[in-house]
């Protein structure tokens, strides 16, 4: 099950709104599942050999396929995996989903980790049996950057 289906939801309406979906389904038939990346905390029992966290983020994926939502750690700046794949039951005796979403899972998030170890959380995934897109918000553009940019602007009009 998704970790918050309402907001998938919210995020499906936008998107069906925009056309997207209806453009993704026209050219790849309907959307059979959907994928909600987030992050989380680093269980216990999860052994990360580094003692050096800086960077290192647990993220998770729950499907609204599959009872079990997948975790992984990943180094976001150097962009390498730091911890096995582990799995977290939803509901008991939920079958784990399959090695083609492990792979999935991972994939996506690499896809959508910018080179300086960027990203945007959630992920929203929708997929059939061909294709998949991926919907990922972004962060706003810190006020220092408009502030600079628009002196910069008012700057080369004086000029």
């Amino acid at each position: 099950m998704l970790n918050n289906p309402e907001q998938f939801k919210t995020v499906e309406a936008a998107l069906k709104s925009m056309g997207t979906i209806k453009a993704f389904e026209d050219e790849n038939g309907p959307i059979l599942g959907r994928v909600m990346i987030t992050t989380t905390e680093i269980p216990e029992a999860v052994n990360v050999p580094r003692t050096d966290r800086e960077n290192l983020t647990a993220f998770e994926a729950s499907f609204d396929f599959c009872n079990v939502a997948l975790g992984i750690v990943i180094d976001t700046k150097k962009k390498t995996l730091e911890s096995s794949v582990w799995g977290r039951y939803q509901v008991p005796g939920a079958q784990r989903p399959s090695e083609e979403w492990v792979k999935f899972f991972i994939r996506t998030l690499f896809e959508h980790i910018g080179d300086d170890g960027s990203y945007g959380i959630p992920m929203y995934s929708f997929v059939n049996n061909t294709a998949d897109f991926t919907a990922v918000p972004t962060a706003p553009m810190p006020m220092e950057a408009v502030i600079n940019d628009e002196l910069t602007e008012d700057e080369s009009d004086q000029a």
